[in-house]
């Protein structure tokens, strides 16, 4: 059942011109940034992460949100979730592969 609503999810942020992945419980968003709009619309897929978790009566776990810029965006932008703002970090790890910001190699983390 749970997969019935995180394929909803999926549909509902890319036809909001959002690349999605979902792994499990997992949703990771993805959005190139190439002006003040595009940061808006980050935000808006946010809000909507929100919304549709508040209407189906789930919890989001704010504290595993966060912000991983590769490259350069050249807007200073503070993007929230239940008005706590996100962190932005310079590695994130998915499928215990680490991503660096810059795209250099890294090991994997052992945690």
């Amino acid at each position: 059942m749970f997969l019935v609503y995180t394929n909803e999810l999926a549909k509902l942020l890319e036809s909001h011109g959002l690349i999605v992945k979902l792994f499990a419980y997992d949703v990771k968003v993805y959005l190139e940034i190439v002006n003040v709009s595009d940061t808006v619309m980050l935000q808006g897929a946010l809000d909507l992460i929100v919304e549709w978790a508040s209407t189906r009566q789930l919890q989001l776990s704010v504290s595993k949100f966060n912000i991983l810029i590769i490259g350069h965006v050249p807007f200073d932008v503070k993007y929230s979730v239940y008005d706590s703002v996100l962190p932005y970090v310079t590695t994130s790890r998915d499928l215990g592969i680490v991503i660096a910001q810059d795209l250099s190699p890294s090991s994997v983390s052992p945690h």
